[in-house]
């Protein structure tokens, strides 16, 4: 996928989203650890709010002037920067499960901030939800390596 508009920018970041809710949805299922399971059922939650919230910022500039809206021009960003390849088949590890959960909010919260700064958008909105994106990000990450100390303490 090409990162050359801001509607591709949202489209690349719900896939993002839809990738981790996937993956915290499989590992609350899977994991043995309480603790994991609420940690991953409560990430799944967030991210499903952030998709939706990307989702109605996409359709919400949909039908905006060219230049504030989803045909606005980016350049820059590399897909590939962001991506994160998710293989529960070869990851059953609690700790690694973390360490990959990390990995996802870490490279989409880094996506966010490239993101405000591509974005020429006069939409203040678009920006702020973009920010609010990346500090939301930013606490999971928090949270994460919170729990990852903990699995590291006891195992």
């Amino acid at each position: 996928m090409e990162l050359t508009t801001a509607g591709a920018l949202m489209k690349f970041a719900m896939r993002l989203e839809n990738q981790a809710l996937e993956f915290y949805e499989e590992t609350a299922g899977g994991t043995s650890s309480q603790d994991g399971k609420q940690a991953f059922s409560d990430l799944a939650g967030a991210n499903r709010k952030s998709a939706a919230l990307l989702e109605r910022l996409y359709k919400d500039n949909t039908f905006s002037d060219m230049d504030v809206g989803v045909n606005e021009p980016v350049a820059g960003l590399d897909p590939g920067s962001y991506s994160t390849e998710v293989n529960l088949g070869s990851t059953s590890h609690y700790t690694e499960l973390l360490e990959l959960a990390l990995e996802l909010e870490k490279k989409a919260g880094k996506f966010y901030l490239d993101c405000i700064g591509q974005i020429n958008s006069q939409s203040r909105s678009v920006l702020k939800r973009l920010d609010k994106l990346a500090k939301e990000k930013a606490e999971r990450q928090s949270r994460l390596n919170s729990l990852l100390a903990v699995a590291a303490s006891s195992g």
